[in-house]
This record gives C-alpha cells, sequence and structure tokens, in this order.
C-alpha cells in the first residue's frame, strides 16, 4: 500500500466572484461572513450567497449576536443585521487594521486611535496613541474578551502591548525589545481566561495575567504572525509553522509550513492549520491538541489556460482548464463547521463526524538545531474515513 494520505473533500467549494484577496473569515451559527480587498460577503453554511457590500478597500469582519460588523480601509465601520441592513456606520481617523466583538461591544483600532463602541452603534471612547508615546506608534491590532481589550502596536523598531478595561482606562503597557538583531513589533493579541498572549516579529510569544505580570515567554523560529488562547491551550503560527502550547508554555507538538503566511484556529479540542506559500501551498488540515490528523485537503483553483482539456460537452466543445495551487491564509471554526479561504475561493468542511474519524497519522515533535520540528507518523489504515463528503463546485 502507498503510504500516502487520501485527503477528506470538503462539502463545498465556492468561488467569490471579483475578489482577489480574502481577508478575514468568521463563521456563527449558519452563518459564513468573508471580509475581502473589496469588502463584504456573507453566505449560509449550505453554500449560498446571501448578500454582499463594496467599500472597495481592504475589510475584516467579525459577527455577533446576528451583526455582522466590520472595519475597512476606507476608514469606516459598519454594522449590519444578518439580512444586510445597514444598522450603522462610523468614519475613524485613518485606515481600519483590527476589528473584535464581545458582548454587545465592538473594539476597532486605526493606525493612530482605538476606539470603543456598543452594538447601536454609540462611540463610548477613544484612546489616541499621543497619550502614552512621544514618539509615532501605530496600533495593529486589537481583541476584546472577559471586560478587558488589549492592543498591539509597533513603532520604527520596538512595539507595545496594552491592556485597556471597558472604560478605557490603561491598566498597564509592555514595552516589547528587539531581539536576535530584528524588530519587536507586537503583531497578534488575545486575551482569554484570565491571560494575555502577544506575538511579536522578534519570535517570541509572551503570556501575562491581567495583572500585567509576564508568566513566561516562548522563543519561535521566525516572526510570529498569529496567536490565540482556547481553554488551556496558546496556538501560534509564525513563518516556521504552527506550534501548540500548554498553559504553561510546553510544546505539546508543531505542524511546520515553511516560509508561511497561513494561520490557524483553535475551537473544540481541534486545530485547524491553513497555508499561503512554502511546499504546502494551500493545505488544510485539521488536527486533535494530541497531534492526532482527522483532515488533510489541498485546495485548488482553476482558471483558463493552455495545459491540458479536462471536459468534453454534448457538442464536442472542449473546455480548457489549467489548475492552480490556490493559497490558503485564512481558517476559522464554529462547533460543527471548518471554513477556510483565499485568493476567491473559500471551503467548508462539516464536522459533524470528526469525533468518529479515524486518525490518519500523528505529529512527533523532533529537535533540530533549526528549531523543534513536527514529524507526521503516517497510519497504516489512514485510508479508511467515515466521512463521504461529495465535492461540489457552486457557481
Amino acid at each position: 500500500m502507498e503510504n500516502k494520505l487520501k485527503e477528506t473533500l470538503p462539502e463545498w467549494v465556492r468561488k467569490i466572484d471579483g475578489i482577489e484577496y480574502i481577508w478575514s473569515i468568521g463563521v456563527q451559527g449558519e452563518y459564513i461572513v468573508i471580509g475581502s480587498d473589496i469588502g463584504i460577503h456573507v453566505f449560509s453554511t449550505k453554500g449560498d450567497k446571501l448578500w454582499e457590500y463594496k467599500t472597495n478597500k481592504f475589510t475584516f469582519c467579525c459577527i455577533i449576536d446576528k451583526h455582522i460588523m466590520a472595519g475597512s480601509m476606507d476608514c469606516h465601520v459598519y454594522c449590519f443585521d444578518i439580512e444586510g441592513n445597514m444598522k450603522w456606520k462610523y468614519k475613524v481617523d485613518e485606515e481600519i487594521r483590527s476589528i473584535d466583538a464581545w458582548n454587545k461591544r465592538v473594539a476597532v483600532c486605526d493606525l493612530r486611535s482605538i476606539y470603543l463602541f456598543d452594538i447601536n452603534g454609540c462611540l463610548m471612547w477613544k484612546r489616541n496613541t499621543n497619550e502614552f508615546h512621544k514618539e509615532k506608534v501605530a496600533f495593529l491590532s486589537v481583541n476584546i474578551n472577559d471586560g478587558y481589550i488589549t492592543a498591539g502596536s509597533c513603532t520604527e523598531w520596538n512595539g507595545f502591548l496594552y491592556l485597556f478595561d471597558l472604560n478605557g482606562n490603561l491598566k498597564w503597557k509592555y514595552d516589547v525589545m528587539p531581539e536576535n538583531g530584528g524588530e519587536g513589533h507586537v503583531t497578534s493579541v488575545c486575551i482569554s481566561n484570565g491571560y494575555i498572549c502577544a506575538g511579536s516579529s522578534n519570535h517570541y510569544v509572551y503570556l501575562f495575567d491581567t495583572n500585567g505580570n509576564l508568566k513566561w515567554k516562548y522563543e519561535t523560529v521566525s516572526e510570529v504572525e498569529f496567536v490565540q488562547i482556547y481553554k488551556g491551550y496558546i496556538g501560534t503560527s509564525d513563518g516556521w509553522g504552527t506550534c501548540l502550547l500548554d498553559i504553561y508554555g510546553n510544546l505539546k507538538w508543531v505542524y511546520n509550513v515553511p516560509i508561511s503566511s497561513g494561520y490557524h484556529h483553535i475551537c473544540s479540542e481541534y486545530v485547524a492549520i491553513c497555508s499561503s506559500s512554502g511546499d504546502r501551498v494551500g493545505e488544510i488540515c485539521l488536527f486533535d491538541v494530541d497531534g492526532n490528523l482527522k483532515i488533510k485537503y489541498k485546495a485548488m483553483r482553476e482558471k483558463p489556460g493552455k495545459q491540458w482539456t479536462i471536459n468534453m460537452d454534448e457538442e464536442g466543445k472542449t473546455e480548457i482548464i489549467q489548475r492552480f495551487e490556490c493559497p490558503i491564509p485564512f481558517v476559522h471554526m464554529s462547533d460543527r463547521y471548518l471554513v477556510a479561504g483565499g485568493r476567491g475561493y473559500i471551503y467548508l468542511f462539516n464536522l459533524k463526524e470528526v469525533d468518529n474519524m479515524y486518525d490518519l497519522g500523528r505529529l512527533v515533535v523532533k529537535h533540530t538545531e533549526y528549531g523543534p520540528k513536527g514529524h507526521l507518523e503516517i497510519y497504516p489504515y489512514y485510508l479508511i474515513q467515515l466521512t463521504c463528503c461529495k465535492l461540489r463546485l457552486i457557481t
């Protein structure tokens, strides 16, 4: 038997016409919201396109209480109901870099300020970087949860991590200095379960408590692109791959996606990983928290070309299709669905049977001179899978 993984097919694939890049993905209940280089796109989990709104700029989206919240580089915050009716919009000072929502509150950061809105569009407060710094500082990311707002920023060389309460009071800030001859920009932040996690361009992940005490820092191989806290786990993605740490900073496993700009998402004891460059372009994988592989899929996209003929209609006319690997930079999960996307395509996997799937393989950590490497041991019964999802390209 050939020692090769059989790929699980998505339940459906959907192409979004007119866009080049997907910028964010969110899934809640039976709805999927996509932020792209031209605006907002909302789908049902059955694959039906419900509505879209064009900002003609890169747009970040999230879902809260059947409201679609969006922040765009057109310098506006938008709120829509689930049917696509605009409830309100607000003009901020500069291009929006990040948006997040929790408990009927919406946190937004543009380059110079952090804003907090209620769900009805009332601005509760605004804090500008010149209140805390003499030098020029740009905000990069924001996260709201558990009654706090955390944000990350950068200067020319270093960066800062901030914690605010819901009244806009700055509880503390932490100066992330350059290490390893690099920079200290705080590229990603997350707050959950009484902890604040930050990823930096200086190749470190930091974990703090809400009092500002540094619990530990973990050295990564390259610049950290994304961090997430889920229950007792910390997920981090960098140019070497995705690592899963426990709450004490111990490495559980790593899945290497070299030269990656892909992300991960943790939900319901599973970790979804996607990639958009390197030798695993367009790969979507699902692991459990113990490193057992459940799903592996190589995303492809189609466009006209002159390579080879794959179809002939009843009149004898041929359709020429050239297949290309499709970069998949973003992924998001709910308890039931995994949604990934990139370069105008989105892919949905139904996770209803994931608990009953046979493990396809397991990650074993090996330490090398370049850093920890995850070796995937493939099990001999990899072909046995309890899902029979049929691929449907919905046009």
